[in-house]
């Protein structure tokens, strides 16, 4: 029931907002937050799971309570959640499978909802850690973030616009977060995205 979530995100929150790394390193407070991560994570195995959506929304609303927690959830969930992505040892690769337009457009939203973690976090809040990419968890995806929205990006056809106007707003998205994107992979995404939007002629994309 979507009423009980605000309820739960609320709970789930003040829970986590006591942890810290250093301090609870070794606790019955990690080992909970940890059961929560991992029973919710399980939901995110299929992108269009019916309870893939409610579960990566408690997830990221618990990512944005600080950088310990964010750390901690992305670290066990993005494994799941983008297990498509994440490159596989030779013997498992033939047998990875292709998502389908559905699968893709529901992974994408689940993606979103982590990036508004990552927004609250260092741009609502203005949180400032030094070499934030080695000591904020969802640097060691982000490869797997980029791929998904070229993927999506030029393999969606300009029928299937539902699915190229969500890479578009992840894309708009990922420019918007503090130290997230270096220079290189924002002029890579520009490319990638006028190339795109010069040969679509469906003129309901920019709508």
């Amino acid at each position: 029931d979507e009423r009980t979530i605000p309820l739960i995100l609320s709970s789930f929150q003040n829970l986590c907002s006591r942890y810290n790394a250093e301090e609870h390193e070794e606790s019955s407070l990690k080992d909970y937050i940890i059961l929560i991560i991992d029973e919710l994570s399980k939901n995110l195995v299929k992108p269009d799971d019916s309870k893939s959506k409610q579960s990566t929304i408690i997830l990221a609303s618990i990512a944005s309570t600080n950088l310990n927690v964010s750390n901690l959830v992305i670290s066990r969930t993005f494994p799941v959640l983008l297990s498509y992505l994440i490159p596989q040892d030779t013997e498992t690769a033939s047998e990875q499978k292709i998502l389908t337009t559905r699968q893709q457009r529901s992974l994408i939203i689940n993606v979103s909802f982590f990036l508004d973690a990552y927004y609250r976090l260092y741009n609502l809040d203005n949180l400032k850690i030094e070499n934030i990419q080695q000591n904020c968890s969802i640097f060691k995806f982000k490869d797997q973030i980029l791929s998904l929205i070229q993927q999506t990006l030029v393999s969606s056809s300009t029928v299937e616009i539902t699915l190229r106007c969500l890479s578009i707003k992840l894309i708009a998205k990922a420019f918007e977060l503090k130290q997230f994107l270096d220079l290189n992979e924002k002029t890579l995404l520009l490319e990638i995205l006028t190339d795109i939007l010069l040969n679509d002629n469906n003129l309901n994309t920019y709508n």
